[in-house]
């Protein structure tokens, strides 16, 4: 149905008085030539005949040439012109574009797709001429097509969304960006915060914390308000919020922990973090790229353990710290003279002073699982992104993520990005 129903003029009443009366409009926009002047009042016969209580306002716009399309152009621009003079937005507008001239109907179905308007066409199941002349009367049928920019549109959401779940952020927030302008005002900005929850989540991923944090302010912000005002008409909005405000959440903790991701701080939150992206690249089929991530998980937790316990800074230790056993030892393999003799301790230098102190749970794991944990290892020192040409397989990435899950405190879960479900 239309409230504004926008015709072109041919030379066959029937066709245009069927789709008046189909749509029941308040408003009729007649764009006909001056050959086809005379068909509007046969039109409205017909029409008062099939539709007695018919009540619309009528306007006619005039063409001289029907078939130059820098006049039909403008002047079916005017016929929307003139339904939104009247209070007729681009969803209360339907072309009706079976009758005029083919330049006529072009021009009609141009301005209604550029104006997000709908498409409507008499068609039927006979016709004259043996099948290839008009449709005869009593066999028409009214079809009605959605604007192609809406169809377009659509396909370009579900590949934002196939992005967004493969993690690649960028690419969805482009295509988010940049939709089609003739895309509804509020779908726009609805997708608009969507699309600044994966640069969001972009940044994040590159552990640019602090950019992220903001922006992923923003974007809930947005979500919420959008929730609020569209819940109803879109059903995962609710849900998708949710996530987002859960992950905001787990970014401010790391936040927190970090004392807003002072530089050199470390903390287990931000393995959890580390771990938590290498998942991300294990889904995405980026093996090398999530062991060197899990491996620097791995070298993290040590180091914060080794702080916690000696109250030195692993990379640059003071040997007087760390047990008399292994002060000689350490002071001759890793004494960095440029930095007053202070140690600069490898990852099982960190684990081994660990294990020689025994008394923390950390510990006890390293000793539990150094076989285990050399031969991950191996393979990440093998790997390209090592020190070799091995490519990772997906077995040893998915096993060193659970090992690192096994080694995280109890309140330090991995972040969890929001899962985009568009309706």
């Amino acid at each position: 149905m239309a409230n504004a129903l926008i015709v072109s003029v041919g030379g066959s009443p029937q066709p245009l008085a069927k789709s008046i009366v189909y749509h029941k409009p308040k408003f009729v926009c007649f764009l006909a030539s001056q050959d086809t002047i005379s068909q509007i009042s046969k039109v409205e016969e017909i029409v008062r005949k099939e539709w007695p209580d018919a009540n619309y306002e009528t306007y006619m716009v005039l063409l001289d040439d029907p078939e130059n399309i820098e006049e039909c152009y403008p002047k079916a621009q005017q016929c929307f012109e003139e339904a939104a003079s009247r209070g007729f937005g681009s969803d209360d507008c339907v072309a009706e574009i079976t009758g005029g001239t083919r330049v006529m109907s072009a021009a009609l179905a141009l301005v209604s797709v550029e104006r997000d308007g709908r498409v409507s066409y008499v068609g039927g199941t006979q016709r004259d001429k043996e099948g290839l002349g008009i449709v005869k009367s009593g066999y028409e049928r009214i079809r009605q097509f959605a604007n192609p920019w809406r169809v377009y549109a659509t396909e370009r959401k579900k590949l934002a969304q196939a992005l967004f779940k493969k993690h690649r952020y960028e690419g969805a927030a482009q295509i988010l960006r940049n939709l089609p302008t003739e895309t509804e005002e509020r779908e726009r900005e609805l997708l608009g915060a969507v699309a600044e929850v994966a640069e969001a989540y972009a940044l994040w991923d590159r552990f640019r914390h602090k950019e992220a944090v903001e922006k992923l302010k923003r974007a809930s912000d947005r979500l919420s308000q959008s929730s609020k005002l569209l819940g109803a008409e879109e059903p995962w909005l609710k849900d998708f919020a949710a996530q987002v405000e859960r992950s905001l959440e787990q970014l401010q903790f790391i936040q927190q922990r970090t004392r807003n991701f002072e530089p050199g701080r470390r903390d287990p939150a931000l393995a959890a973090d580390l771990a938590a992206c290498a998942e991300r690249r294990i889904e995405s089929d980026a093996f090398d790229d999530a062991v060197a991530r899990l491996y620097r998980a791995i070298e993290m937790l040590g180091q914060c353990e080794f702080e916690r316990v000696f109250n030195t800074d692993p990379s640059r230790a003071d040997p007087e710290r760390l047990p008399e056993s292994l002060r000689e030892e350490y002071r001759r393999k890793y004494r960095d003279d440029q930095d007053d003799g202070r140690l600069k301790l490898p990852l099982f230098a960190v684990f081994n002073a660990l294990a020689k102190h025994g008394k923390t749970q950390l510990s006890q794991k390293f000793q539990e699982s150094l076989d285990e944990l050399k031969k991950l290892l191996h393979a990440r020192n093998e790997s390209v992104l090592g020190h070799g040409t091995t490519p990772v397989k997906e077995a040893t990435a998915s096993k060193m993520l659970e090992f690192v899950r096994s080694w995280l405190p109890d309140n330090c879960p991995l972040p969890k990005f929001a899962r985009l479900e568009l309706g």
